[in-house]
């Protein structure tokens, strides 16, 4: 009788070698999860461990380690040579890796990461130039509500002595993942 193969219910990769999966009355991430009956090594140890979720990551390709990104905006903007996988955090609570474990980054010019649960194309060249207008607007103490919202009052424009250019600029980034990393991560 042939043997059936089942698969990973975080990457969906086929094994014999899978580990049982238990999940914590805590856990939410289940939309992301793949038909599987338990984890393969390599997602087993992700799940167990707890710096997964509570710290920024990367885990690159030659070794196969868990690294925490002390400074993550300098290794996305200097990443390493793929393959890579890159999970940013700032709620410290959350198994977003899970999102990106079947899209390792090919390339180091674009590339898909997970910030929080969601999965974030990343454009080096324009990333930097996000980080250089992000810290020129902080450089004014601009409030990261203005920053993120790109609506502020007219006397907050008068206050902090924004240009028509940066306030279109910031309508146009509203609710873009991208600025919101360069403007969070920017100040590290």
């Amino acid at each position: 009788m042939k043997k059936v193969l089942d698969n990973c219910v975080f990457c969906g990769q086929r094994g014999e070698a899978l580990r049982p999966i238990t999940f914590s009355n805590s856990f939410t991430a289940y939309q992301f999860l793949q038909a599987g009956s338990g984890a393969c090594p390599q997602c087993f140890k992700l799940f167990q461990n707890p710096k997964t979720r509570k710290t920024s990551w990367i885990l690159h390709g030659e070794d196969g380690e868990i690294r925490e990104l002390e400074h993550p905006l300098e290794t996305l903007l200097n990443p390493p040579n793929p393959p890579f996988f890159i999970y940013l955090t700032k709620q410290k609570r959350k198994h977003g890796w899970i999102r990106v474990i079947n899209y390792p980054a090919l390339n180091r010019d674009k590339f898909i990461i997970a910030y929080e649960e969601n999965r974030v194309l990343i454009d080096r060249q324009r990333l930097a130039k996000l980080v250089e207008f992000a810290r020129r607007l902080r450089s004014r103490n601009i409030p990261v509500n203005i920053l993120l919202s790109g609506n502020p009052s007219a006397s907050q424009v008068r206050r902090f002595k924004l240009t028509r250019e940066e306030i279109d600029e910031l309508k146009t980034m509203r609710g873009d993942f991208q600025w919101e990393i360069a403007e969070k991560f920017s100040q590290d």
